[in-house]
């Protein structure tokens, strides 16, 4: 698990997410959220295979992107951690 502050530069699990989002293969996906993850039992099929669907929906990536480059360019926020963000964007909240 990384840790959830506010940093400069991204951390590693962060980048596996990126590339996972980017390149939405069953590998890629799997290994980012194992990394993410508390447990490996709490990733499961559907949801590694749910988020490769919906990265793969059209203007998916777009949003992605453009939610990450508004979390750089914004005014820094001590008490949200930016992969808090990028996390919750992909889940229905």
């Amino acid at each position: 698990m990384a840790p959830a502050d506010v940093k400069q530069f991204p951390t590693p699990v962060l980048d596996q997410y990126i590339f996972a989002a980017l390149y939405p293969t069953y590998k890629n996906v799997l290994k980012a959220f194992m990394d993410i993850a508390f447990g490996p039992r709490f990733v499961t099929e559907d949801g590694v295979r749910d988020f490769m669907n919906r990265m793969r929906l059209p203007n998916a990536m777009y949003a992605f992107m453009s939610t990450l480059l508004g979390i750089r360019n914004s005014p820094k926020l001590p008490w949200i951690p930016s992969i808090s963000i990028v996390y919750s964007a992909s889940r229905k909240l």
